[in-house]
């Protein structure tokens, strides 16, 4: 037999081999060249195929093992049947037999989230949804009939001023022509030049009547654009503001631009150095955060009556506070964080479930205290975040046994011997039964440097788990940047976590963005 050149990928081939892949006929030549899912009538001929090749590399197999000579002539023929072998067997891969709509559901799961692709700092094209439409031309289609898998659109202006990259405006505006409704992430820089900034923002705004969710960093130069959104935001359902202008930037009026917003009924609001007022429809709100006067607080309060969570920051002390005729009543609100709990006798809850603030004596403790007794509520969960007082503490603990889950986190060392006495008192129930029975959730979070006694907290977790009248099921421990524990603890750890509890210990950015949570703070 003489040697002929592959046709495919130019290695030598024998004319056997040569006409074994050449016999194919223009069916089976369609499907090794698609992703064309095959037929009952092909399957004969495809598994033919196969077999036919099979017989092929045993015998090239044969020759290598007796030729050591022609060992390579031999290898490139082999490689070249086993790689057209691979190829012909993929068509009876069942991966093309999967429904457009379940191949749909699976490219959904391939997204990545939105702070990893704000790390991007650009689109990236090895990315999903965008890897998806150079695949196949079948998941091509698939792909682009699938307007979900477009909506979100993640820009981080910073994240691209330090990877000295940028985002292209051809690529988002075909992103936004592939998709229905459009979720957006959106943070301005303020050191980096204006102009590619506002012109994709500009971009962005001719679509917003498509826009559901809404992420924005505002700069100095976004702020005189926002107001020709106004009357244009009727599908906006989510909307997370974070205001990034100094306050050495000249006064700015109220936005009202989110006003005429009706469907809202989820607002964050951070204002880091600047308290700009901005107005949004409180009616359908089901949630909300934010840090603000307490009188424009009192605005949203009385007209959110659907609201289910609330995060209320008191934006600077106000003395005298406002004396209201009568409490606010807030019948569907179940998760509460309150950073003055001076203002809790201005609420009536009566779903109240779960209650997250600042407890840094007794006094603070009563208001709280008389808040749930004045609702008539059930507590579950309390969060004692940032200051911590152990008698205040173990005073609610005492007074709600109905409490299952406690959270605290500390971000100074000046709290670390109340912290110390706090899980001392949780050490045992032998000494004090009525102590929190139904505790099964211990949470403790060391933010910005601080740390506990690890020794004292494993013997702690040690007997309320082998405590008898205890329901402990899950604890976790969360440092961002403090000491971490020792071997020895994380030892005990380990063990109790084999024995059957659940157990969480994360560090650093992770365990910030954790402990953020336990007082309902989003980072949208």
């Amino acid at each position: 037999m003489s040697v002929l050149p592959c046709v495919a990928c130019g290695a030598s081939a024998r004319q056997a081999e040569v006409d074994l892949i050449s016999a194919v006929g223009a069916r089976q030549s369609l499907l090794l060249n698609s992703n064309v899912p095959p037929e009952a009538s092909d399957l004969a001929s495809v598994q033919t195929t196969i077999t036919e090749t099979d017989a092929q590399l045993a015998n090239l197999d044969a020759q290598i093992a007796r030729r050591p000579a022609s060992l390579r002539d031999l290898e490139e023929r082999r490689t070249m049947l086993w790689n057209y072998r691979t190829r012909t067997h993929a068509i009876l891969s069942p991966l093309r037999r999967v429904p457009p709509e379940l191949l749909g559901h699976i490219f959904l799961c391939t997204l990545p989230g939105a702070v990893e692709a704000l790390k991007r700092g650009r689109i990236d094209m090895a990315d999903s949804p965008w890897l998806l439409t150079q695949i196949s031309s079948h998941w091509r289609a698939v792909a682009l009939s699938i307007p979900s898998l477009w909506s979100n659109i993640s820009i981080d202006y910073m994240e691209s001023f330090h990877n000295a990259s940028t985002y292209s405006l051809p690529l988002v505006e075909t992103q936004i022509q592939r998709s229905r409704e459009l979720r957006i992430h959106f943070y301005g820089c303020e050191e980096m030049d204006a102009t590619p900034q506002t012109a994709m923002l500009q971009l962005l705004s001719h679509h917003s009547l498509r826009w559901r969710d809404l992420s924005l960093g505002i700069t100095s130069a976004m702020a005189p654009f926002l107001p020709s959104l106004r009357d244009r935001l009727p599908a906006l359902k989510t909307l997370w503001i974070h205001w990034n202008i100094p306050q050495s930037h000249p006064a700015v009026t109220p936005l009202d631009c989110f006003q005429t917003a009706s469907s809202l009924v989820n607002v964050g609001i951070h204002n880091s150095e600047l308290y700009v007022p901005i107005l949004f429809p409180a009616h359908a709100l089901t949630r909300y955060e934010l840090n603000a006067p307490w009188d424009f607080h009192l605005g949203i309060l009385n007209n959110a009556p659907s609201l289910v969570e609330a995060r209320i920051i008191i934006y600077s002390d106000q003395e005298p506070w406002p004396v209201l005729a009568q409490p606010i009543l807030l019948p569907h609100l179940r998760r509460l964080y309150l950073s003055h709990p001076e203002f809790a006798d201005s609420l009536v809850l009566p779903a109240l479930e779960e209650l997250a603030g600042e407890v840094p004596n007794l006094d603070m403790a009563a208001l709280l205290r008389a808040l749930v007794e004045r609702s008539s509520c059930t507590l579950r969960r309390l969060a004692s975040i940032r200051t911590v007082s152990a008698q205040a503490i173990i005073e609610l603990l005492r007074r709600f046994p109905s409490i299952t889950e406690l959270a605290i986190s500390m971000d100074s060392m000046n709290h670390y011997q109340a912290v110390h006495s706090l899980i001392a008192a949780l050490t045992s129930l032998s000494g004090d039964p009525s102590l929190a029975p139904g505790l099964n959730q211990i949470l403790f979070g060391c933010q910005y440097g601080t740390d506990i006694d690890y020794e004292v907290y494993l013997d702690m977790l040690k007997s309320r788990w082998n405590a008898e009248n205890c329901d402990l099921k899950l604890a976790a421990l969360l440092i961002d940047s403090g000491k971490a524990p020792d071997q020895a603890t994380l030892d005990g750890l380990a063990a109790l976590r084999r024995d059957g509890l659940y157990l969480s210990v994360l560090t650093g950015s992770a365990a910030g963005d954790e402990m953020n949570l336990w007082s309902y703070a989003t980072d949208w």
